[in-house]
């Protein structure tokens, strides 16, 4: 959330396919980032970062709301999880 905050640009991979110490790899995680949102303001210039706790939407404590690039106004006033935005990818030797 901090990296977004900051402006970088953020995409996450899933590692599971490269083998362990043990040789063997894990099955497809969760996409991390639909357990992540953003709540864009009503003037649609700021982003309040959020995480499902297994049953609704709270807050993020770390780190509250912060500047984003202005959103279309079909955007403001809702949330988004970060999964809208932002791509995973599988990593494949």
């Amino acid at each position: 959330m901090k990296s977004i905050e900051r402006g970088n640009r953020v995409l996450g991979v899933h590692i599971n396919g490269i083998a362990g110490k043990d040789q063997k790899t894990k099955a497809l995680g969760k996409n991390i980032f639909d357990w992540l949102g953003l709540e864009i303001s009503a003037d649609g210039k700021t982003g309040t970062p959020t995480v499902w706790n297994g049953q609704k939407w709270v807050y993020f404590s770390d780190l509250g709301a912060f500047s984003i690039n202005e959103q279309p106004a079909e955007k403001r006033g809702k949330h988004y999880q970060l999964s809208h935005w932002l791509s995973v990818y599988d990593w494949v030797i």
